[in-house]
């Protein structure tokens, strides 16, 4: 039976929208960014179909693999933000690129441990769905992930202040 609650529509609706959004660029996309832009969204595609799935389980066990797997999706979203911008931009320092892709899979790998470095626990909140509680690693890995973010937009607005007509109200368009 599915639960329908604010997380779970939340999560079912991202996951809808971001698939159709990688249809239309597998189909009409041609370039490099058009594949790149698709792994952004298939992550976040995978991020919202977790969330969904978090919220239709009451069974801890499953609701422990749907956090791991939601997490595949919110690794790689600033790694693919930030190739994104790198392939639209010459701003991003390639060096940090390697950088994102390096703590991505670290933290990937951290993820499917079966010791618990990511998530510690789980606990029922308002009544509606299990919630992790963070682990040690957790917290270094969310400051990367905020830092790695903040640098791609930083890198798309340098690009978007020195550009001019099509390409700026392009890059516009990316940033917000």
């Amino acid at each position: 039976m599915i639960r329908f609650n604010l997380f779970t529509i939340g999560g079912l609706s991202l996951f809808l929208f971001c698939i159709i959004l990688v249809l239309i660029n597998i189909i009409l996309g041609r370039k490099k960014i058009h594949f790149i832009w698709s792994l952004f969204n298939l992550s976040v595609a995978i991020w919202g179909f977790g969330a969904f799935m978090i919220g239709n389980n009451l069974i801890q066990k499953k609701v422990w693999f749907w956090w791991k797997v939601s997490h595949i999706g919110v690794i790689w979203m600033p790694v693919f933000i930030l190739h994104t911008v790198h392939l639209l931009t010459t701003k991003v320092n390639k060096k940090i690129l390697i950088f994102a892709y390096i703590q991505a899979i670290f933290f990937q790998i951290i993820d499917f441990m079966p010791f618990n470095l990511f998530f510690i626990d789980l606990r029922f909140v308002f009544s509606k769905f299990y919630y992790v509680t963070l682990g040690p690693l957790y917290h270094p890995f969310f400051l990367l992930w905020i830092l790695l973010v903040l640098y791609a937009h930083i890198c798309i607005y340098k690009e978007y202040s020195i550009s001019t007509g099509m390409r700026r109200l392009s890059l516009l368009y990316f940033l917000f």
